[in-house]
């Protein structure tokens, strides 16, 4: 949780907090609290009630007492906050990142993940929503951001976990489930792999980015006649130019590999027409918005996707 007041309150046991909130002109028990906790069921109601001047302190303990005492109201605001604990874990040590950190924000991501099933273990969709709505960060998209870093430190069965878990969370599960193909290609785990990669393309076959990333990850394990197949058939699919840029560099990529240079060249001539400047003006209703889905069907957001890519 980011701290605003100067109480350090997950250190403090019940009786300090409780004390404080007696100096503070609030004369509650634990029992008291759980009752009109229950009864607001918002940390940030009841902190607003107590106090306007003290609410950063009121907040911070309210969610702290919540987490210990409620634990099976899963509210979302004491859920968005372990969304930003393993957002600024992960920020705080990006530049210098290592195997511990990252399994610290496995098991944070564990944890969440559990708060986010129902009774009966299946995925609860609408208090993820909820999340989502008051977040400044997609905790879906932020993970399928950084699972591939787990592997880089020998986590690949992490990355792979963190990945079904909220691929039934998630707006579009296939960005998920697509790296999780290509994840097990760059380990060598080639049964596991295809496997998955066959899973995803019975499952997705209308998503360009499923079948891009499935000629990635044969590529990867050295399938080219697959992976060409794979991409002929995002090229056939490509509805948009930056689509149809991005297979192509992949077929040329792979062309070139494995020695077809007239192949390569054929495309390499459709590559310099689709980029050749145009005097066509950018009309205001072409901008796509930051914030907005791309529309290369990535599952991004357009900033985090093809935003900077050439027209």
């Amino acid at each position: 949780m980011a701290k605003y007041s100067e109480y350090d309150v997950e250190k403090m046991s019940d009786e300090e907090i409780f004390n404080t909130f007696n100096n503070m002109g609030i004369h509650i028990d634990l029992d008291e609290f759980k009752d009109i906790a229950i009864q607001e069921r918002s940390p940030a109601k009841l902190a607003s009630i107590w106090s306007e001047q003290t609410y950063y302190f009121f907040y911070e303990a309210i969610c702290e007492l919540w987490k210990r005492h409620l634990g099976h109201m899963k509210n979302p605001e004491i859920l968005h906050d372990l969304v930003n604990e393993i957002i600024n874990t992960y920020d705080a040590h990006k530049e210098k990142m290592d195997q511990t950190i990252l399994l610290d924000i496995y098991e944070k991501a564990k944890n969440l993940y559990y708060d986010f099933l129902k009774e009966d273990g299946s995925p609860n969709i609408t208090l993820y929503r909820k999340v989502y709505e008051i977040s400044y960060c997609d905790i879906g998209e932020f993970l399928s951001d950084i699972i591939f870093d787990f592997p880089n430190y020998g986590l690949v069965d992490e990355a792979i976990t963190i990945a079904r878990w909220f691929a039934p969370l998630a707006r579009h599960p296939e960005v998920f489930l697509k790296d999780v193909g290509y994840i097990l290609a760059e380990a060598g785990r080639k049964e596991e792999a295809v496997q998955q990669v066959k899973e995803n393309i019975q499952k997705y076959p209308d998503k360009l980015w499923v079948v891009i990333n499935a000629g990635d990850a044969m590529k990867v394990l050295g399938e080219w006649k697959a992976a060409e197949e794979y991409y002929l058939k995002a090229y056939g699919m490509s509805a948009n130019k930056n689509d149809k840029l991005d297979t192509i560099q992949r077929l040329i990529d792979l062309y070139r590999e494995i020695g077809m240079e007239e192949n390569a060249r054929k495309y390499e001539d459709e590559y310099a027409e689709l980029t050749e400047p145009s005097n066509k003006p950018i009309l205001e209703d072409d901008k796509i918005g930051r914030n907005a889905p791309c529309s290369c069907g990535s599952g991004k957001k357009y900033k985090k996707c093809c935003m900077n890519k050439s027209l």
